[in-house]
C-alpha cells in the first residue's frame, strides 16, 4: 500500500541522484518525462504526498 509519508530526504535526493546517473550513462534520454506510476496504472503508488512532491522535480510531466 502506498504511504502518506513523504521518503526522507536523503531518500529523495537519492532517486534525483539515479536519474542524473541514468541520463549521464545513457539509460535515459536527456529529455526524459517523469511520470508517477497512478498517471499510467490504476493504483494509488506512490501515495499523494509524494506524488505532490516529485511535481516539483525536473522533467515532471502532469501528461504521459
Amino acid at each position: 500500500l502506498p504511504t502518506e509519508k513523504l521518503p526522507s530526504r536523503s531518500a529523495l535526493n537519492a532517486a534525483k541522484r539515479l536519474l542524473a546517473c541514468g541520463v549521464k550513462d545513457g539509460e535515459l534520454d536527456r529529455n526524459y518525462i517523469l511520470l508517477a506510476a497512478s498517471q499510467v496504472l490504476s493504483t494509488q503508488s506512490p501515495g499523494l504526498i509524494l506524488y505532490n512532491e516529485i511535481q516539483d522535480w525536473d522533467h515532471w510531466s502532469l501528461v504521459p
